[in-house]
């Protein structure tokens, strides 16, 4: 059944990215249980299937959800653009509407590695396939934002935007270095690119914020380097469970009391100030023109220049 307009009555939709482990599974879970009609957004299909049956068995015993809860699941790969957009484009034309989305895929790379399109990878994973993949949604993010007024999209980022730096221009996407300057470089770009598609959105009933799960033992630091294996086996002992790491971004996405509230950057202690390379609003609508750029352009096949 449809409301007026053709707007579709029934559950809420949820999209988690990311979601076949870690936070984004328990992301997923939890607004699942709540009785949002959850999407998965995954790279391999064979194993995030039985895990979405499980979220979906649980969800139709829970009270909040019911009998009808449904849990999808529909494959991406956040390291090719035409993926990107050939799950955005199927979301769009399957639901009648989009309520939430979780952008949580994310990516760690010891080593330089490009992507089909001539990226570097971690920066194409981590930012540059989640600003298509939300610019994509946004005409479907608007018309349930003008129904609903409650909308919210939620990014995964991390403290270690603090001390990325960023070019605003295309060819930064194919020469940033790689190991860590790439992700902070990345997560500095996911909270630009936040911010940025926060005030675009101001009065359409769209929200957009960002959280910094803490240090969380997900294996995203997992590699074949004695180093890469010290850390993770580190990580592993003294950080925050998955259901600790998701806690914020489950509040932002379904709280009520978050409903309207955007543009902000939430960690453990609550709202995060801004670095100045965060506030400069110049900054922030140059990269964000440089990253449209360069998601529209056709770069399959190419290969990145020597950094």
């Amino acid at each position: 059944m449809t409301g007026g307009r053709g707007f579709p009555d029934g559950p809420r939709v949820a999209l988690v990215t990311g979601a076949s482990g870690g936070i984004g599974f328990v992301m997923a879970r939890s607004l699942a249980l709540q009785g949002f009609h959850v999407v998965m957004g995954c790279r391999d299909l064979a194993k995030s299937e039985p895990l979405r049956a499980a979220i979906e068995t649980e969800a139709r015993a829970s009270t909040a959800a019911g009998p009808g809860a449904r849990v999808d699941l529909l494959r991406v790969d956040f390291a090719s653009l035409a993926s990107v957009r050939a799950f955005a484009d199927e979301v769009a034309a399957r639901y009648g509407r989009l309520d939430a989305v979780l952008a949580n895929a994310g990516t760690f790379s010891y080593r330089r590695e490009v992507t089909e399109d001539g990226f570097e990878r971690t920066l194409a994973v981590n930012y540059l396939g989640m600003a298509l993949m939300l610019d994509r949604l946004a005409p479907l993010l608007r018309a349930t934002g003008a129904r609903t007024g409650d909308v919210r999209v939620v990014a995964t980022t991390s403290i270690a935007s603090y001390w990325g730096r960023v070019s605003p221009t295309v060819r930064f996407f194919r020469r940033v270095p790689a190991f860590l300057r790439a992700y902070a470089a990345s997560k500095l770009a996911q909270v630009l690119f936040v911010l940025q598609f926060a005030e675009e959105m101001r009065g359409t009933g769209v929200a957009a914020n960002l959280f910094h799960p803490g240090v969380v033992a997900t294996g995203i630091f997992k590699g074949r380097t004695v180093f890469a294996k010290l850390l993770d086996a580190y990580m592993q002992r003294t950080a925050l469970s998955p259901e600790e790491g998701a806690a914020w971004g489950i509040r932002l996405a379904s709280a009520s009391e978050y409903a309207g509230r955007t543009g902000g950057f939430y960690a453990k202690e609550g709202l995060q100030g801004l670095s100045r390379r965060m506030r400069d609003r110049t900054l922030r609508a140059r990269f964000v023109a440089a990253t449209r750029e360069a998601a529209e352009e056709d770069g399959a096949g190419r290969k990145a220049p020597p950094p």
